[in-house]
């Protein structure tokens, strides 16, 4: 159906992560901007839809996005069909784009000053995701733009101008071979001797080359001895008889982008790559685990994005798998974790639940007493436990047993603990929140002094004790772009630098909602999201 359509008009539609597209007409540029993608489409196929309307008939459309480019007939009543997925092919020729009726004004070059053609008004496009496996960068990034304008051409050229191909001449019969002449025995060949194997070498490895011991992940549940957690085996059908309970797979559908929006007429289009990949890590910080977990986020640098970090960690974790998720300040020298997030409506600190510690153990206690000290984040759905950034460090000092029994409690009430370390690591409190530790998190941006921080903090606790060494082999490091001056590829540069030290070291994008105000998810980028979802999933790789 997509080839019986006539090529002119050229349409060209590019969809932006923002929210903001472009629709080309015959080299004639429209701006839109919506509140979704979603939103976003519909306004520029009907936009589509009217060029068909004026026409009489159905016109073809290459629409490009972050998935890549697709080939499209929009019908007058905005119905879609004929859908192919495009390559980069050659153009056709000028005198066929100029011929074309629908050309707004007498133009040499119908595409001239568009986008697609000229590479100086073609953003270049960014990964906002770091990908360990080398063999999935290929599936993940966006198709290169420079390739849309020239794709509905090729389709025009090799469709409406290639000449039928003529029918090529039956092959002559070949003769029939002659009969070869029966071969003459071979005489019958003793079997050799069988070589002396040799000696097999031994080669003594050098001590930089030995292979690592391959990392054994902790258990998942770690049992508590005072809860019976023992079931009964389920009931196994009787031989012969094959069990109701069978589980249907359900066809894994694009949800996102064009394919997303085709697979909504019923089509059946699957997920690609990176839109598997973004459903994985979704489930990653969904999950619940037996027990609850602390993670630590650390670097002995202010300013090093510590309190972003434990912000947006905390959000991602909550908004996908529900309540029960802290994020505690546990600065004594003016943490800013509470001014920077949603106040409750109360002025509560860690000093005024520290008096409250045992009433919330006794058996009296509710889980809705907490929501006097703690303050709910409404919109990321977390709690946040604040320090004091008014009072002097003297006047807030807390001690091994004031962090113990802080801890117990935000243990019994919340699930997932995350604690923003502040900068003293010499302080009571810091160190013991490090032996409380499930999962370390090194914050740093892409200068040069807050990496440098964070790696000497990693060398240090791999000398502390066994624990701490742990926790060091293992951690993730999350290195922010935190300079829009910077590029991309400086926080990646970073990131790379500290994979001999940690688990996982991935880097996000800048994005000027982190830097300054309250830190809300919701008013990320949509690239700069999807970089924070990957570096939690690597967060909880490790719980």
């Amino acid at each position: 159906m997509t080839l019986e359509i006539p090529s002119l008009p050229l349409i060209t539609a590019r969809f932006s992560d923002d929210y903001s597209g472009e629709l080309s007409i015959d080299g004639v540029r429209e701006s839109f901007a919506a509140d979704s993608q979603e939103q976003l489409r519909e306004a520029i196929l009907s936009r589509v839809s009217n060029v068909a309307v004026e026409l009489g008939r159905p016109v073809k459309v290459i629409t490009e996005d972050e998935e890549g480019a697709w080939l499209l007939v929009v019908h007058a009543d905005g119905e879609i069909g004929g859908e192919e997925r495009l390559g980069a092919e050659p153009t056709i020729d000028a005198d066929d784009r100029l011929a074309h009726p629908h050309r707004a004004g007498d133009q040499s070059d119908p595409r001239a000053g568009t986008s697609f053609n000229d590479p100086d008004d073609v953003d270049d496009p960014v990964d906002p995701v770091d990908i360990d496996d080398p063999d999935d960068i290929d599936d993940i990034e966006f198709a290169p733009t420079s390739a849309l304008g020239e794709s509905l051409d090729a389709y025009a050229a090799r469709v409406d101008d290639a000449p039928e191909p003529e029918p090529e001449p039956e092959p002559e019969p070949e003769p029939e071979p002659e009969p070869e002449p029966e071969p003459k025995p071979e005489p019958e060949l003793r079997p050799e001797p069988e070589p002396e194997p040799e000696p097999e070498l031994k080669l003594e490895l050098e001590p930089e080359l030995k292979p690592e011991p391959a990392f054994e992940p902790q258990p998942e549940t770690r049992p508590n001895p005072a809860l019976q957690t023992e079931t009964e085996p389920e009931p196994v059908p009787l031989a012969g008889r094959a069990s109701f309970l069978t589980e249907e797979l359900k066809p894994d559908r694009a949800k996102k982008g064009w394919r997303g929006f085709l697979a909504k007429t019923g089509l059946p289009i699957p997920a690609s790559a990176k839109e598997r990949i973004e459903r994985e890590e979704t489930h990653a910080v969904s999950r619940h685990w037996a027990g609850p977990r602390t993670i630590a986020i650390v670097n002995g640098k202010g300013g090093a994005n510590k309190t972003p970090t434990t912000a947006m960690l905390a959000a991602l974790f909550a908004r996908n798998g529900g309540s029960g998720v802290l994020a505690w300040d546990n600065n004594e020298t003016r943490g800013t974790l509470g001014w920077r997030t949603e106040q409750g409506p109360h002025d509560a600190t860690v000093q005024t639940l520290l008096p409250n510690t045992e009433h919330l153990f006794s058996p009296s206690a509710q889980a809705s007493d907490l929501s006097h000290f703690v303050h709910h984040q409404t919109a990321d759905k977390y709690d946040v436990l604040r320090s004091n950034p008014t009072m002097l460090a003297t006047q807030q000092r807390i001690t091994t047993d004031d962090f113990d029994r802080l801890h117990s409690v935000a243990a019994k009430y919340f699930r997932l603990i995350f604690i923003d370390s502040g900068n003293d690591e010499s302080a009571e409190r810091w160190l013991r929140m490090i032996d409380h530790t499930d999962q370390l998190v090194i914050a740093t941006t892409a200068l040069g002094e807050h990496a440098e921080a964070g790696a000497l903090l990693l060398e240090a606790l791999a000398q502390r004790d066994e624990t701490s060494a742990r926790l060091a082999s293992q951690a993730v490091v999350i290195v922010s772009q935190s300079e829009k001056a910077g590029t991309a590829a400086d926080a990646r540069k970073v990131a790379a630098g500290f994979e001999p030290l940690a688990r996982r070291a991935v880097s996000v994008p800048f994005d000027p909602a982190i830097h300054g105000g309250r830190l809300a998810y919701s008013s990320l980028t949509p690239a700069s999201r999807r970089a924070w979802l990957h570096a939690a999933a690597a967060v909880a790789e490790g719980l």
